[in-house]
């Protein structure tokens, strides 16, 4: 057995929008709701899942500048608008060679922090995951 280590990770985000990414965060949640009668005296309550899960996703990394298609793609008088897919487009989170999750990403949002004389400027995307998301994991 061997521990999966950051340093092989990646990400694979719809074309258009860009940047030098450096890390990301899958999350995914199941609605459970309480289904507990008035008369109930047991101990407890009672619950119940939807069957569903929602993912969502977040990744980030640095603006990267001077060579084609760099721009981060969310001004709306750009020729890519991403963020603004309605539809969103495949993207591969890579934890380490042979284990991936795949899914559609959907954008809803961006985030850009500028700070005078700072190394580099982050940016970071989030959206959802509309529908599955694919898991390959290696084995061997």
């Amino acid at each position: 057995m061997a521990r999966v280590s950051g340093k092989n990770g990646a990400v694979t985000l719809p074309s258009g929008l860009n940047a030098d990414l450096n890390r990301f965060s899958l999350s995914g949640s199941h609605p459970v709701d309480d289904d507990t009668a008035y008369g109930d005296t047991l101990f407890g309550a009672s619950h119940h899942g939807c069957g569903t899960i929602t993912y969502s996703a977040d990744c980030g990394g640095f603006l990267k500048s001077n060579v084609a298609s760099t721009a981060p793609g969310v001004g709306l008088a750009s020729s890519t608008v991403v963020l603004a897919d309605v539809d969103g487009a495949s993207t591969t989170f890579t934890h380490h060679t042979g284990c991936t999750h795949v899914g559609t990403f959907i954008p809803t949002g961006f985030n850009i922090s500028h700070a005078k004389r700072s190394g580099a400027i982050p940016i970071s995307y989030s959206g959802v995951i509309d529908g599955d998301l694919v898991e390959t994991w290696a084995t061997a």
